[in-house]
């Protein structure tokens, strides 16, 4: 009973700070799904995504969740290769919850690219290809973005 509390309790406070993080920066720029593609070992897991916009790029929160009780909760940081691009390097943190026995989740750490569509306003479409450390390494975790894009 404790262990469920625990977790659920740290689950709200980082999503807590990082909506209002979001809200004190930018404001939102999308709401909307994120699945990964299953690659390796990692699971199949659909989460919610929001995003918003910084000077330099994106920032992005997906809590990920599974029937089996996983969790997987990640923050992320778009840097636009060019002024105005679509394509970034993505670097992201985050947690995981994949083993029941445990009492904490596992941190983790990893890097790579993303792409968005911008031409669909107000879709919000993109895909990612990331390395997270130890969760999916050396293969390399694959998503795919869809949501809707906040005035």
């Amino acid at each position: 009973m404790m262990r469920r509390l625990a977790r659920a309790s740290g689950i709200l406070l980082l999503l807590i700070a990082f909506a209002s993080c979001g809200s004190t920066a930018a404001g939102l720029r999308s709401v909307g799904l994120r699945v990964i593609l299953p690659f390796g070992e990692l699971p199949a897991l659909i989460g919610l995504d929001v995003s918003t916009g910084l000077s330099f790029g994106l920032a992005s929160a997906t809590l990920f969740l599974s029937r089996g009780g996983r969790t997987l909760v990640t923050a992320s940081v778009d840097i636009a290769l060019v002024d105005q691009g679509e394509t970034f390097v993505r670097l992201t943190t985050g947690f995981y919850y994949f083993e029941r026995n445990r009492l904490l989740p596992s941190l983790l750490i990893g890097g790579g690219l993303s792409y968005k569509e911008s031409g669909l306003h107000p879709l919000d479409i993109g895909i990612a290809g990331e390395f997270l450390y130890p969760i999916s390494f050396p293969f390399p975790m694959f998503s795919l973005t869809g949501g809707w894009m906040l005035p």
